[in-house]
This record gives structure tokens, sequence and C-alpha cells, in this order.
């Protein structure tokens, strides 16, 4: 059984009162975003919907965005 990779970027979800869902977004990919009916659903839509992007991207020869692990991560100061 092969291990699934980890999605390197972070997936943020609200509930809309008004559309009655919770939205996800991918805030590192701009106008990435997917709803569903519980969060669960909300967050698999919006990984799909990145995972999508992203080949477009590649295929286009598009910069890809640095993972978050490495964008959020701060280096150790010295002490």
């Amino acid at each position: 059984m092969q291990r699934a990779e980890p999605f390197p970027y972070r997936i943020e979800i609200l509930y809309s009162a008004i559309d009655k869902c919770y939205v996800a977004r991918v805030p590192s990919l701009p106008g990435c975003a997917a709803h569903g009916d519980s969060p669960e659903e909300a967050a698999s839509e919006a990984r799909a919907a990145a995972v999508a992007m992203i080949d477009v991207m590649r295929e286009h020869g598009d910069r890809l965005p640095s993972p978050d692990w490495l964008r959020d991560s701060h280096p150790p100061t010295p002490s």
C-alpha cells in the first residue's frame, strides 16, 4: 500500500451561514476554493481543486508557490 503524500498547502475552512455550507480555500493558490456539507468534504474538494490547479500550472510552466511549511517555518534563533 502506497502512503499518501502530505498536502503542502494550508486549507482554511469556514462555515458560510449565507450559503449554508462549509467553504474551504487554499490561500497559497488564489482563487482555489470549494464547498461541502461538512468540513471534511469541503477540505477534500479544495484539495482536489488545488491538485488540478497545480497540474495546469505545471503544464503552463508557471512557478508553483512554496509549500506552506517552508514559508511558515522560522530558522532557529541563535543563543
